[in-house]
């Protein structure tokens, strides 16, 4: 229990000692499997996945996962059965780490939002203050359309911010009254679906994989997408292609990959900048 302990403490000093924390786990793995206690046994492979995640070696958090998963399992233990189930749910994504949303003002005066479900909090407020400081201060007459670029990179919810998990982020930008062309690439599921359902104008990469059921679909989707899409992304299971949104409204534009499909959403949004302020937030309300 000692050896237990110190692992959980060397993995949460403020300079984190992941080889020691994976060091104490193991040897408490060893003196509970030689004294027979299967349930000890079981908690101390535990803390030996979290010390590997913590290391960023995948496989062995995710073994060391599913051999504590199997032991609370013959034992009956559920809480310990559902702590090794996270563990190992999460194990694929232990070298994943929440890296910073950007915000890039181009020469045409469009803005673009580089963004994926990791962003973290305070790039995703320091967005949403720096646009609307400049929209306040009257800065934005030649300021008319955004471009947000969505990197479908699939993580955990425990590794989304605030405003990604609850929409405020989405709520921020949307406040600005400014057209929005998004595109998207790689994995949507999750906030993604959110981050790329946000744009007026959507291309996506043709290789784009969209994961149904939409978990937490946002409140206006039926407004965006319509009744019977919104049904569709809501109750089944499974992947879909960028075609198949194509087909179904949702998407305007299919593009070979992501490179062209951010080039297709940027010339969109040059297109729509060349149009008066108010014609488009009037277009927007229809």
């Amino acid at each position: 229990a000692a050896l237990i302990a110190l692992a959980f403490a060397h993995g949460s000093q403020a300079e984190r000692q992941y080889e020691d924390s994976a060091k104490a786990a193991q040897s408490a793995v060893e003196i509970f499997r030689e004294r027979g206690d299967r349930v000890a046994e079981a908690l101390a492979l535990s803390t030996a996945s979290r010390a590997s995640a913590l290391q960023e070696d995948t496989q062995k958090a995710a073994s060391l996962a599913r051999e504590a998963l199997q032991l609370f399992r013959e034992q009956g233990m559920k809480t310990g059965e559902a702590y090794a189930a996270d563990l190992l749910s999460d194990a694929p994504y232990a070298a994943t780490q929440q890296t910073g949303a950007r915000l890039l003002i181009d020469e045409d005066m469009l803005a673009h939002i580089e963004i994926s479900e990791l962003a973290t909090q305070e790039s995703l407020e320091s967005i949403v203050a720096t646009l609307h400081s400049f929209h306040s201060r009257g800065k934005c007459e030649h300021f008319k359309s955004v471009v947000i670029h969505v990197d479908g990179t699939p993580a955990p919810s425990r590794m989304h911010s605030y405003a990604m998990a609850t929409g405020t982020f989405l709520v921020g930008i949307r406040s600005l009254g400014l057209p929005m062309v998004s595109c998207c690439w790689g994995t949507i599921t999750g906030p993604s679906w959110g981050l790329f359902l946000a744009g007026d104008y959507r291309v996506a990469a043709e290789d784009t994989t969209f994961i149904t059921p939409i978990l937490r679909p946002l409140e206006c989707l039926a407004d965006l997408v319509g009744l019977h899409n919104t049904t569709q992304l809501t109750m089944e299971h499974g992947p879909m292609s960028a075609l198949s949104l194509l087909e179904m409204g949702i998407c305007h534009q299919v593009q070979k990959d992501g490179d062209l499909a951010q080039r297709s959403a940027t010339a969109q949004a040059k297109r729509i900048s060349e149009f008066p302020v108010q014609s488009s937030r009037q277009t927007l309300a229809l």
